[in-house]
């Protein structure tokens, strides 16, 4: 598909099994490490990784030959196999699923921004509820459930950089 002009701007999340806290920093670079490579390898552009010990946040443009759910697919699955085989704490453990979000060229930045600071942004309760969600099951049921319990903006950016579709 050399052919086709491609702009798209995602947002993931993705959680570890039972939200256990298990990126410590050792592993954190490790994963990090790894998930940039993975995304070079795959001629994915990583605007920005971070996350906090029970999940990970990862900006991103895919190209439109890869299916984000196969894009998402090999980024974990991969990224737990090397994580678990290459770190001396224990098996790194994805759950089904994730969040996807797409945005706008001029929110880039502010998401860029709330992705590197994920561990302040916690710290503070400051969060952006639906750059948080992921799915999640429960008594066989899946349901969409928030990473983190802060309270922070309820749409996604400030009124000052928000598009005029007003929330992602």
């Amino acid at each position: 598909m050399s052919d086709v002009y491609e702009e798209a701007y995602c947002h993931l999340v993705w959680a570890t099994t039972q939200r256990e806290a298990m990126i410590l920093s050792a592993m954190e670079i490790l994963l990090y490490d790894y998930i940039h490579q993975k995304c070079r390898q795959k001629k994915a552009f990583a605007y920005a990784l971070g996350g906090m010990p029970d999940h990970v946040h990862l900006i991103c443009s895919i190209p439109a030959s890869i299916a984000v759910a196969d894009f998402v697919q090999l980024i974990k699955g991969s990224s737990s196999h090397y994580v678990s085989h290459h770190s001396q704490s224990d098996a790194l453990r994805w759950q089904h699923g994730y969040g996807y979000l797409t945005f706008a060229k001029h929110d880039l930045s502010a998401v860029i921004s709330y992705v590197k600071e994920q561990k302040k942004h916690h710290a503070e309760g400051k969060l952006w509820p639906k750059l948080e969600k992921v799915p999640t099951e429960r008594h066989g049921m899946k349901a969409s459930a928030s990473l983190g319990t802060g309270t922070g903006s309820a749409g996604l950016l400030s009124r000052e950089s928000r598009s005029a579709t007003e929330e992602l």
